[in-house]
């Protein structure tokens, strides 16, 4: 015998950095065994990996999830989380007067996505050369290595651009890339460090009493990382 199905609410948001409206209905229990598992793990490739999964099952609009920048999908999970369990969680911040931590409750649903404008993408490094970036996805971040930028640099590289033509990164070989990025000198370099800097986060400011010396004090949540610790 068939057992009842269970209707699901759907809900629209907004990618960030297209503007395209989806669909998406909270995550069900078979989701949340799925970022069970991960968060277990303590492996931030395999919740990485979770968080891609889940938000590939939620959503249904049909869209290409391993396309999604790394801010798109955090702003996606966290909109899912808040639909699905609340739109408030608890996370534990230190006081930066007495270093001692404080547990506040943060609310997801007016979680902004900082702007960053489309010309940024374009670095300029010679009148007639330049680089224009792309934003990395939660595959890039796997990788992610901060001790040696230079490879979060090079998986960004969307082309490359002198007076003659265009030279797409996909058709460029690695020792063509880092061959490239060799050749740059420090001010080069910080252009290209800048835009990591400057891309968009998902982000929110938190003003807290900490609990220990009664300061009032203020933290700015960047990242799926702290929205979770």
């Amino acid at each position: 015998m068939a057992l009842p199905t269970i209707s699901t609410p759907k809900y629209e948001m907004k990618i960030p950095s297209t503007g395209q409206k989806v669909t998406y209905r909270p995550f069900l229990v078979k989701e949340e065994k799925i970022l069970m598992i991960a968060s277990e793990s303590k492996d931030v490739k395999e919740m990485s990996k979770a968080m891609k999964n889940v938000v590939e099952s939620c959503l249904e609009t049909e869209i290409d999830v391993d396309s999604l920048t790394v801010f798109d999908l955090e702003y996606i999970f966290l909109n899912l989380r808040s639909r699905s369990v609340g739109e408030t969680v608890e996370v534990s911040i230190k006081c930066s007067h007495c270093d001692k931590s404080t547990p506040v409750t943060v609310d997801l649903s007016d979680v902004e996505v900082t702007k960053q404008k489309k010309s940024d993408l374009k670095i300029a490094i010679q009148d007639d050369i330049g680089v224009v970036m792309r934003y990395p996805t939660v595959d890039d971040g796997f990788d992610h290595d901060s001790k040696d930028p230079m490879k979060s640099i090079i998986r960004c590289i969307d082309y490359i651009y002198d007076s003659r033509q265009v030279y797409k990164a996909s058709e460029s070989t690695p020792a063509e890339l880092n061959e490239f990025i060799d050749s740059l000198n420090h001010e080069h370099l910080g252009k290209m460090l800048k835009f990591f800097e400057e891309m968009p986060k998902v982000k929110k400011k938190i003003d807290f009493k900490c609990l220990h010396c009664g300061e009032d004090d203020s933290y700015t949540a960047v990242g799926m990382a702290d929205f979770f610790t």
